[in-house]
């Protein structure tokens, strides 16, 4: 299937082609691309962890894999190391949950968000990131959305997204986006104001913990507390 892969990719020159684990239990959309030289540990910061790690992929239906993964904040994928590639996991809607290093990645639609805190109402992240490409005032996620585009399609023709290091012009700058999981809708939370509103029933505590605490938004660890604490 790998021999068979690789002249796919010869002949028609093509980024993304369709196939199936031995298993047959996942059915993977590949991104590929020949890796040159030596793979290094550490990413850059468009991937969200320090390095590849073995994970657990748990289908909602089919036998658990183990696979080496980390996730691309860029293309917004949990990606894979596959012999000699990084391959980018699909059929999102057959995963239950992907476990990395005790951390929960849910399926939403075709990203996956972090579980933080798993309780009443939900608190999840959703992680991207702003990329300005060399000479450009804005890029991925900046006020020019002609820009976002141009400036992934660019590393994507260049076969560049998913490499370890990107180059060494383009800056990356991560974002994170908290979002409580109510009646059925994610709701966006980046102040004291929007948890109030989430959880009008607790609106005097709230903001007498906000008094003691001075919740950080740009803090995971302020964030995660804060909604516990609405949860009790």
């Amino acid at each position: 299937m790998e021999q068979l892969s690789e002249k796919l990719f010869k002949i028609f020159n093509v980024s993304r082609i369709v196939m199936s684990l031995s298993t047959g239990s996942i059915i993977l959309l590949f991104s590929i691309y020949s890796v040159s030289g030596q793979k290094s540990n550490v990413v850059s910061p468009h991937y969200l962890l320090p390095e590849f790690t073995k994970g657990t992929v748990l289908l909602k239906a089919g036998t658990p894999r183990e696979l080496k993964m980390n996730y691309n904040i860029i293309t917004e994928e949990m990606i894979f190391e596959y012999p000699g590639k990084y391959l980018a996991l699909t059929n999102i809607e057959t995963i239950d949950t992907v476990f990395i290093l005790g951390r929960k990645f849910i399926p939403s639609g075709k990203i996956f968000h972090e579980l933080l805190v798993n309780s009443r109402v939900p608190l999840f992240a959703k992680y991207t990131c702003t990329l300005t490409p060399p000479g450009k005032p804005s890029g991925y996620g900046g006020t020019s959305q002609t820009s976002s585009i141009a400036v992934v399609d660019q590393l994507f023709s260049k076969g560049r997204a998913y490499d370890m290091e990107l180059p060494a012009d383009y800056v990356v700058a991560p974002n994170t986006e908290y979002l409580l999981f109510k009646n059925g809708n994610f709701i966006r939370i980046y102040n004291i104001k929007q948890v109030i509103k989430a959880f009008p029933e607790k609106g005097s505590q709230i903001k007498e913990y906000n008094k003691k605490i001075k919740t950080d938004f740009k803090k995971q660890d302020d964030v995660i507390n804060l909604i516990d604490f609405c949860n009790k």
